[in-house]
């Protein structure tokens, strides 16, 4: 997994992948994007679904950890993978009925929000070694990677490997 060391690369990062991740699902027949199976029962539509939700989430645990100055304590049970598959079922149940273009809409959208309060989080507070850290011993970049860069990658796999796939044209 790629690593970071300051805000400008974490943009960086998060933007190229997340051009990456867009470029292919706009590259594909919107037909195709419904499809079931593509992240085991998930098709294109409740992954794109499912990478907003995840992003929002980490804006609002990073505010709690970073600008709350509750400690991140807190994310140890909600990390767990019990946790982390109840709430991707619960978003799968929230927005199986959304109609696809909204769901596009919001994904596309979400982007510019991700890279914006990126730019505005303390460098210091995501790289430092001694300050807050989660799930075991992890900097909070860690988090922001997690949810944005490492996550588009694992799920731009998943699409890439579906028979109907179509490769981006540059």
């Amino acid at each position: 997994m790629k690593q970071v060391n300051s805000i400008a690369q974490l943009l960086a990062e998060t933007d190229h992948s997340r051009m990456i991740i867009e470029t292919t699902i706009l590259a594909q027949d919107p037909l195709n994007l419904e499809i079931q199976g593509v992240c085991g029962h998930w098709s294109v539509k409740d992954i794109m679904a499912h990478i907003t939700a995840w992003e929002n989430r980490m804006m609002e645990w990073l505010n709690q950890i970073i600008f709350d100055d509750t400690g991140a304590e807190f994310l140890d049970p909600e990390l767990s993978s019990e946790a982390i598959d109840a709430y991707n079922a619960q978003i799968y149940r929230i927005y199986a009925d959304i109609d696809l273009q909204k769901i596009k809409t919001a994904f596309l959208e979400n982007h510019q929000n991700i890279l914006d309060y990126i730019a505005r989080l303390p460098e210091e507070q995501l790289f430092d070694p001694h300050r807050p850290r989660f799930n075991g011993d992890h900097p909070l970049w860690h988090l922001v990677a997690t949810n944005t860069f490492w996550h588009y990658q694992e799920h731009l796999a998943n699409i890439e490997k579906q028979p109907w796939f179509q490769k981006a044209k540059k």
